[in-house]
């Protein structure tokens, strides 16, 4: 909830974590009387004037009011708490590594079995299979004042040698070594909108991103998604939200600082913050799950969409009925032999398909889920032509969901199927695109948010230092 919903005169019990939340341990609580404080202030400035109070006075009492919001600010920065975030492979092709090499940009500190040594800065480290660290035994490097920061040499990227601050534990398992890096919230947005969204898109659109971000990694940290055994809330690839593949900028840095500790909320609880890259024109309040309407409703150009010139707003692809059966065999529906017809089963309001079932010559076989159809309709070398007229980049499945069939038929044979679609990426939650072009039409970050989730409110997690949306249960 933002600074503008709180109402004068409203108590408000607000969960803390103390120091020791950096270990996630004990929650304290502690209640705060908002409202009041800013009509006290008011009345003391003028009784001050009243008793004809020395400017030097009121200078100093101002200085004494900077310092102790700069601490409180300081002190809720800290209270927001720490993510911890997998760093995948080369391309984050996998979760373990089988060789790590670390270089320290600043002082540090290695911690193992209980015993600390100094690192100095530029010392580095490497771990692979000759290393002393034994399987099931785990390493921490920090910084020997304050968060360190180490680069991690040679891991493929979107820049050369990433960046890490914070924390770096490396454990040894079996199938190699993991790497996870702990940092405090605000420097990971940091990281993550530039990796998410080009930094040279419209500073609202870049604030929009940053309030996404912070709230999927908030849930994320919520509901403890990662697999069993992986001592993480995310990693930092597209599975979650993509972390570090581009180096920040001073645009990055300035839509996290002017959104500082903001999520969405509705109705008390934490959206489902999800985004993609273009929509194909769709609104909260259509319903296009019925065949014949998504179909018109895909045919024409709407004006009014946002996206409507982005190469990705449609697309199409030619499908020979080969291919399909090709497709169908590699997926592990063999037995239905030829494909003979593709049925659109089932689609959500938003008009993405959810259920595709195949009709072949032998039997029938039925996908469920928008990513499993865009899996089993990948184009690989056929050619998917955007609405510019160029061809898309290879992209390892379908560009969505958002697509309806036409056949090719010779006599009663088909022939192959023309997908027509649009956008591009799952559809749910905030485009990307949509978004800029937004903020270029002079829409406010809130305005964008409001407009892909609906009346949602702003929660500023460093305002009120309310922690209670993070449930560590360790």
């Amino acid at each position: 909830m933002g600074r503008q919903a709180w109402k004068k005169g409203v108590f408000l019990t607000v969960s803390l974590f103390s120091a020791a939340f950096f270990c996630r341990l004990e929650r304290i609580s502690q209640t705060v009387y908002l409202g009041e404080r800013q009509e006290a202030t008011e009345e003391e400035a003028g009784s001050g004037q009243e008793a004809d109070l020395s400017e030097r006075s009121t200078e100093t009492a101002r200085q004494t009011e900077t310092e102790q919001h700069t601490e409180k600010a300081a002190e809720a920065e800290k209270q927001a708490g720490r993510i911890r975030v997998l760093i995948r492979s080369d391309d984050f092709a996998e979760l373990y590594h089988q060789e790590v090499r670390i270089l320290c940009k600043k002082e540090a500190v290695l911690c193992e079995k209980g015993r600390e040594e100094p690192l100095d800065e530029e010392e580095e480290l490497r771990f692979s299979a000759a290393s002393s660290l034994k399987e099931g035994e785990s390493v921490l490097l920090k910084g020997r004042e304050e968060d360190g920061c180490f680069a991690l040499i040679g891991l493929k990227r979107g820049y050369e040698d990433p960046l890490f601050e914070g924390t770096l534990t490396i454990s040894r398992r079996k199938e190699g070594f993991l790497v996870v890096n702990e940092l405090p919230l605000e420097l990971y947005i940091r990281k993550v909108i530039p990796s998410e969204m080009p930094s040279s898109y419209p500073l609202e659109a870049l604030k929009a991103q940053a309030v996404c971000a912070r709230t999927y990694a908030v849930k994320q940290m919520e509901v403890l998604r990662m697999e069993d055994g992986i001592p993480a809330d995310v990693d930092d690839s597209v599975s979650y939200q993509v972390y570090n593949n581009q180096p920040e900028s001073e645009r990055s840095r300035q839509a996290s600082e002017e959104t500082r500790g903001q999520i969405m909320t509705e109705n008390g609880e934490l959206v489902d913050a999800l985004y993609y890259s273009t929509s194909c024109g769709i609104r909260m309040d259509q319903d296009l799950s019925l065949e014949p309407v998504f179909a018109s409703f895909l045919s024409v150009k709407h004006e009014s969409d946002y996206e409507k010139d982005e190469p990705w707003y449609r697309w199409n692809v030619y499908f020979p009925v080969e291919q399909l059966t090709e497709r169908a065999a590699e997926k592990g529906y063999g037995e239905i032999g030829s494909v003979t017809e593709l049925i659109p089963e089932k689609r959500e309001s938003s008009g993405c398909l959810s259920v595709l079932t195949i009709r072949g010559s032998t039997g029938n076989a039925k996908i469920e889920g928008e990513y499993a159809i865009r899996k089993f309709l990948n184009p690989r070398d056929l050619r998917v032509n955007l609405k510019n007229g160029e061809a898309a980049p290879e992209l390892g499945m379908l560009p969505s969901a958002f697509f309806y069939l036409v056949p090719s038929y010779e006599g009663e044979s088909l022939l192959g199927y023309e997908i027509i679609g649009g956008g591009y990426g799952h559809g749910r939650g905030l485009s990307q695109n949509g978004a800029r072009k937004m903020a270029e039409k002079g829409k406010t970050f809130l305005e964008i948010l409001k407009y892909y989730y609906g009346e949602i409110e702003l929660h500023d997690t460093l305002d009120t230092g309310d922690q209670s949306f993070i449930k560590k249960n360790q």
